[in-house]
């Protein structure tokens, strides 16, 4: 210490730059502890899964995904009822309503159908129906985010009085996602690519069994 400098002087300005970096110290340690303790509470709150690409996806985003993919599967549980789903009460309506669902290419593949007959002979056959469900066990869905690619069975039944003809369609369409638009587009899903693979087929089904035991009862009365 030089000559003549007051050792006390010296000695306060030691004790402030302590007290400052034990403040500063207290401060890091404190906002550190807090981030900790957040961290820790955002895990406790979100279980994680692994999603399809190998990634950790906390289960709030993953069931939220999910959830898109109910839409997606109620969007074709509409589109099937409003395409496949016919008899010559419902056809216009239903008609009319098939092209909210879909783009500019399956609005074409529809309408050279129409050209052809395939929605007027439900108003020139009388007392034909046509039934149609999804196969649920047939849901293939690319994954959880838009454009989705969906392959899926119809099953389709085709009454025509005591004619009863069955079919499945293997159907593919490409969904990306619009607008809302309610009543006509609920979901906010448009199908831009569409393709189908109709074969006939034999299948019991209950649209026969109700007809036969009907007969049976008659039968018996």
């Amino acid at each position: 210490m030089e000559t003549g400098k007051n050792i006390y002087s010296a000695l306060k300005r030691n004790n402030v730059a302590v007290y400052s970096i034990t403040f500063i110290s207290a401060v890091v340690i404190i906002t550190m502890s807090l981030i900790t303790y957040n961290i820790y509470i955002e895990s406790q709150k979100n279980l994680y899964a692994i999603n399809e690409t190998g990634n950790l996806v906390p289960l709030v985003k993953l069931s939220e995904k999910e959830d898109k993919i109910k839409q997606v599967k109620a969007n074709l549980d509409y589109f099937v009822s409003l395409y496949y789903d016919l008899d010559g009460y419902t056809m216009k309506e239903k008609k009319e309503k098939i092209y909210w669902l879909v783009g500019s290419e399956p609005t074409a593949i529809m309408k050279d159908r129409d050209r052809k007959g395939y929605f007027n002979k439900f108003l020139s056959i009388t007392g034909l129906i046509q039934h149609a469900k999804i196969n649920q066990k047939s849901w293939k869905i690319s994954g959880y985010d838009p454009p989705y690619t969906v392959n899926f069975e119809v099953i389709i039944t085709v009454i025509n009085g005591k004619t009863i003809d069955n079919y499945t369609s293997k159907v593919s369409v490409l969904l990306e996602e619009t607008n809302r638009n309610y009543p006509y587009n609920p979901y906010g899903l448009l199908i831009t690519k569409l393709s189908e693979n109709l074969e006939k087929v034999k299948l019991e089904n209950e649209y026969t069994e109700e007809k036969e035991q009907q007969e049976i009862l008659n039968q018996n009365n």
